[in-house]
């Protein structure tokens, strides 16, 4: 899918570089005409079966507010292409993994404390992630960049519909990414929030060793490989997994995997462990992490920080939606000159696009009709029923509809999905979701968010 650097999206967004792509589309960087400032456009491929741009935006809008949720700033259908403009991130933990091998305890603890708070947000607004890994938590940019993100949520799930739970079920498809899934995941059962604790104990024990114990299993299919897995994960005595690292992480995912299905977790309870681990070993939670040594310039303003494109160092751009395998290794390593004082400056995308000002609205409107082959409508979807939002097999009655409960679907073997994790991953973990259902007509409308 080629498209024209300089291509204008709801006369606003100016595209600029590609930064990525992958199964699902492009991901571009691109300038704002208003704010001027920089927002990552993800562009959907054309007919895509698997709408999970359409899906991923309907769970962020539930999910506006929370710290440490990427802000979503436009979506709306261009060049007859699904698209949305999202805050401008930084690397994910599996770069830094990579980089020391292992993180230092200071830093997971405090990476730990942010996360738990944050996975507590989501989970209290009804959505379960379903496939929290180390490349989906990112770290923020410049006067942000203490602050941690989930990303990633084109597979994630409402567990609560009209405040009641969802019901227990098995012989469900496998969803998720091996090495990181619950035992449940392996199982075959409907996943619910002790699964996403249970995703994140792996991510501190991963971090902390610098690998876990099953990843370097092998075999001819993805299918038989989470299968293996799934048996090793059941058989490994948690003693075993934790070992060599304070008790309180093995009590942490002795206490998730007693979890019942339905089970409101103690948030408070699993902080606690992390905390104690602080005070044990002397540690402050003061949001520094291993890597920051060399940021000196990681602090500064967004107002400080303001520059061209040509500034800004795209090579540090990773993410979910930011970078993807089928981009070319010597275009991924590719960055752009800059000086050493400029290099670590970021510009961080806290502006509130609800409304274009008057003085500018004669500009902007031109530049809408300038806007080639638009299939945008410039109207809000805040003040419309959520019904009205979205169209399609995946949004009915309210709700989201999980893969396996499209109608009529024809049951078969999970996907490989690796194209969404990291690209120097040696291990090739696999991220599988259930597909079996055609193409699905999307009817965006136009939207600008709220902030």
């Amino acid at each position: 899918m080629h498209q024209d650097k300089g291509r204008i999206y709801y006369g606003r967004f100016v595209q600029r570089e590609k930064l990525s792509q992958g199964s699902f589309g492009v991901v571009y960087i691109c300038h704002d005409k208003v704010t001027r400032e920089y927002v990552a456009m993800k562009v959907e491929k054309e007919n895509k079966d698997l709408m999970s741009l359409e899906r991923e935006i309907q769970i962020i809008e539930e999910l506006r507010g929370i710290a440490g949720v990427p802000k979503l700033y436009w979506y709306g259908n261009e060049y007859n292409q699904n698209c949305m403009a999202m805050q401008l991130l930084g690397r994910d933990l599996a770069h830094y993994q990579k980089k020391f091998k292992k993180l230092s305890l200071k830093t997971v603890c405090n990476l730990a404390e942010q996360l738990l708070t944050i996975l507590e947000e989501i989970h209290k607004r009804g959505i379960i992630h379903r496939d929290i890994k180390p490349e989906n938590i990112l770290m923020g940019r410049g006067n942000d960049s203490q602050q941690v993100y989930f990303v990633d949520f084109g597979i994630s799930k409402k567990f609560r519909n009209n405040n009641q739970h969802i019901s227990f079920q098995e012989n469900k498809s496998f969803i998720g990414t091996t090495r990181y899934a619950s035992i449940s995941a392996h199982k075959g059962y409907e996943l619910s929030r002790r699964d996403d604790l249970e995703s994140l104990g792996y991510v501190f024990i991963y971090l902390l060793r610098g690998n876990l114990p099953w990843q370097n299993v092998v075999s001819q299919s993805d299918k038989e490989k989470t299968k293996l897995v799934g048996k090793f994960k059941m058989e490994l005595e948690l003693k075993d997994l934790c070992k060599g690292l304070p008790n309180e992480f093995q009590r942490y995912l002795d206490y998730v995997y007693k979890l019942k299905f339905t089970s409101t977790p103690d948030y408070q309870y699993l902080l606690g462990l992390i905390q104690k681990v602080g005070q044990q070993n002397n540690i402050s939670f003061d949001r520094k992490f291993d890597w920051m040594d060399n940021q000196t310039s990681s602090t500064k303003s967004s107002d400080q920080a303001q520059q061209s494109f040509n500034d800004i160092d795209v090579s540090n751009l990773q993410s979910d939606y930011l970078k993807l395998p089928d981009l070319k290794k010597s275009e991924r390593r590719k960055s752009y000159q800059m000086d050493q004082s400029s290099q670590q400056s970021s510009v961080v995308l806290n502006y509130a696009p609800s409304i274009v000002s008057k003085g500018n609205s004669r500009n902007f409107q031109r530049s809408r009709q300038n806007s080639k082959q638009s299939y945008s409508r410039e109207s809000s979807l805040i003040k419309q029923p959520l019904e009205s939002k979205f169209q399609g097999p995946l949004f009915q009655n309210r709700e989201f509809r999980d893969f396996d409960d499209i109608e009529n679907k024809e049951k078969i073997n999970p996907i490989k999905f690796s194209d969404f994790d990291d690209l120097d991953d040696e291990m090739n973990d696999d991220r599988q979701i259930p597909q079996g259902f055609g193409n699905i007509q999307v009817h965006f409308k136009e939207h600008l968010s709220k902030q």
